[in-house]
């Protein structure tokens, strides 16, 4: 039937109440009143453009300001989040019985592709935006509705009890985690790929030569992005957009760390900074960083990650046959990274590899955090000179890997970055000091990089600093190689199961 649908409702009780109802269908009513909303109503009338349908947690389609780049976006899979809660934990396991018996029944071989999308767009849609949040919460994510029967009765998170809205504290780090490809696939989401065009944008007005979104896209054989006047600017643009992606879906922190340079973008999302002013300041740290060897072209710098305590680290280092090097990173207690010459950090690769001690060469062709950084450190603060310190909201906090206590925003000015390039990171104190804050006290850690780089420091940081009962939930944006909307759902729907409110109606969006 052609134009409006109109249905009449009416009950004559036994009791003396009438009630009588006249519902219009949701389509014309919305299209006659100008207003968009979600419905299942279906136009029967002769079309004249396309109807768009708004449905379910997917992102598959390409954002027009990426769309005549030369090397294309590559095809994502469809993943969605479906989130559960229910009154008593077992209620989890009769829900996904249900749903996987119902799609089970609904998923008929007839059904094209584009229908089964719906299906299971429709489903995720519903249970994020259209049920009660009850105590008890599980999610899964899945990339498509044929695997999702079998899904929802193996693979759904563990029940999680939660009533509060959990302290959250974001995590940054450094440089040496990236990797090509690294969070490309959040690319479908608007408020990603609009900060990462605008940080393009800014860094070719202050001198960039190549293009951050370019760089983005390319593969492993082509990607420069181990380069530092790449990989530095590189990471904080995609903290600085997964802090903005964060923020749009209604999460924020409560209190921020960052290691080395990842205190760049803890700055931007405690408010302390604008987004212009980080990139800047991302910018000139990799660009004065690159210009070193040029500068004292007998500097030789390396970084090796090294499974042992900073104690025994400076005794190693004491018994150095040739070259300098120091203590950069106290990552954990038993954890720390040795920066400086290329030859005594090799002599002592060798020497933990005799001893049995684990040590893994970063991907940096600097010594961050040693003497080799005095080479630029008045250039990186006359080039910080004009940031601007901004005040920041009530209720958030960042700590210092620099002085390995809380700071106040004024600290964060021009002299901290340079401080910052050329000190020390104690990030193990500094988390510590999180750890037993009372105000800003973490129930969850959310660490936002390329990749899970920061886990097991913070793992050995937990075991020292918390009991099992008040442990943080460790969780990640993005883990290298796999799919990073998959990752970022994933991340969202933990927040979601212990208890933080996270706009899954945003999140929804397409």
């Amino acid at each position: 039937m052609d134009g409006l649908r109109r249905v009449s409702i009416n009950c004559f009780g036994f009791g003396g109440t009438n009630a009588h109802i006249i519902l219009d269908d949701a389509f014309h009513y919305l299209a006659e009143r100008n207003l968009d909303g979600k419905h299942h109503s279906v136009n029967l009338s002769p079309p004249t453009t396309p109807s768009l349908f708004d449905f379910g947690i997917e992102v598959s389609s390409q954002p027009s300001d990426l769309a005549s780049n030369e090397t294309p976006v590559p095809p994502a899979q469809r993943h969605k989040l479906y989130v559960l809660s229910s009154h008593e934990e077992s209620g989890i396991s009769r829900l996904c019985a249900a749903y996987s018996l119902y799609l089970e029944e609904k998923s008929s071989p007839e059904l094209h592709d584009d229908e089964l999308e719906q299906l299971g767009s429709n489903l995720a849609y519903t249970l994020c935006c259209r049920r009660s949040k009850l105590p008890w919460k599980s999610f899964l994510v899945s990339p498509s509705v044929a695997k999702l029967p079998s899904q929802f009765e193996e693979d759904f998170w563990t029940p999680v009890r939660s009533s509060q809205t959990p302290n959250i504290a974001f995590i940054f780090s450094g440089q040496g985690a990236q990797w090509f490809g690294m969070g490309r696939e959040l690319l479908r989401f608007e408020r990603f790929s609009k900060s990462l065009e605008e940080a393009d944008g800014y860094m070719k007005a202050i001198g960039s030569e190549w293009s951050l979104q370019t760089e983005f896209l390319k593969d492993e054989d082509t990607s420069i992005i181990n380069l530092p006047q790449i990989s530095q600017p590189l990471c904080t643009a995609l903290q600085v957009a997964l802090i903005d992606l964060l923020k749009y879906w209604g999460i924020e922190p409560h209190a921020v760390v960052g290691h080395s340079s990842g205190e760049i973008a803890a700055a931007y999302a405690l408010g302390a900074l604008s987004r212009e002013d980080a990139w800047k300041l991302a910018f000139h740290r990799g660009r004065l960083t690159s210009a070193i060897k040029y500068r004292s072209p007998n500097l030789k710098g390396r970084m090796i990650a090294v499974a042992i305590s900073r104690e025994k680290a400076e005794k190693f280092i004491g018994n150095l046959e040739g070259g300098t090097a120091v203590v950069a990173c106290i990552n954990s207690p038993e954890s720390v990274t040795i920066s400086g010459d290329e030859s005594a950090v090799l002599e002592l690769e060798k020497v933990f590899v005799a001893e049995g001690i684990f040590a893994r060469l970063l991907k940096v062709e600097n010594a961050y955090h040693s003497p080799h950084m005095k080479v630029i450190e008045y250039d990186y603060l006359q080039a910080a000179q004009d940031i601007q310190v901004l005040e920041v909201a009530p209720g958030r906090t960042m700590f210092s890997s620099v002085t390995g206590k809380s700071i106040d925003s004024q600290g964060l000015g021009p002299d901290y970055w340079a401080r910052n390039l050329v000190s020390v990171v104690n990030f193990s104190e500094a988390m510590k000091c999180l750890l037993h804050c009372k105000n800003v006290k973490p129930e969850i850690l959310l660490e936002l990089g390329p990749h899970a780089v920061l886990e097991a420091p913070l793992s050995q940081i937990l075991d020292t600093e918390t009991r099992s009962k008040s442990r943080p939930v460790y969780v990640s944006m993005l883990y290298r190689g796999e799919d990073a909307v998959a990752t970022s759902l994933e991340a969202v729907g933990h927040l979601w199961t212990h208890g933080y409110p996270a706009n899954l109606e945003l999140v929804s969006e397409r």
